[in-house]
């Protein structure tokens, strides 16, 4: 049960039945809003978007993987063979760690793409894409 627990971001409430005030309010908090939330969000999804020159290792964090990816390393650390992994549970707490084989070039282009459901059920998307021109250190024109 730990490892579905861990994979997916969920919580773990012990009480002796459905009906028991335990297990009533621990599910309660889950959809609070306010102080006394816990800041939950569900059914998120995290893509990456990358420049052939960039090869996607795997992701060490509470997610699975999803379909197979074309930018895909040899190497794989954690949950790796794919560009797009699941997150059923996430909160401010919540990190990822991603790892990547860069192969060397002048250019790279990645883009994270992360949706979400927020605690009221609203969709939200958050899309970061990073660029990088790279040169060779030995480069004159840099020194």
């Amino acid at each position: 049960m730990k490892v579905s627990v861990e994979r997916t971001g969920g919580l773990v409430v012990l009480a002796e039945s459905f009906g028991h005030p335990v297990f009533k309010d621990s599910f309660k908090r889950i959809f609070e809003n306010g102080e006394q939330s816990l800041g939950l969000s569900f059914n998120g999804t995290l893509d990456i978007n990358c420049s052939k020159d960039i090869r996607i290792e795997g992701i060490i964090g509470p997610c699975t993987s999803l379909e197979k990816g074309t930018l895909c390393a040899d190497i794989v650390i954690g949950q790796g063979n794919t560009t797009s992994w699941k997150m059923c549970g996430l909160d401010r707490t919540t990190f990822f760690t991603v790892f990547f084989e860069i192969v060397p070039s002048e250019r790279y282009m990645m883009s994270l793409i992360c949706s979400y459901q927020g605690p009221k059920g609203q969709m939200r998307l958050r899309v970061t894409t990073i660029t990088r021109r790279w040169v060779d250190g030995s480069n004159a024109e840099v020194g």
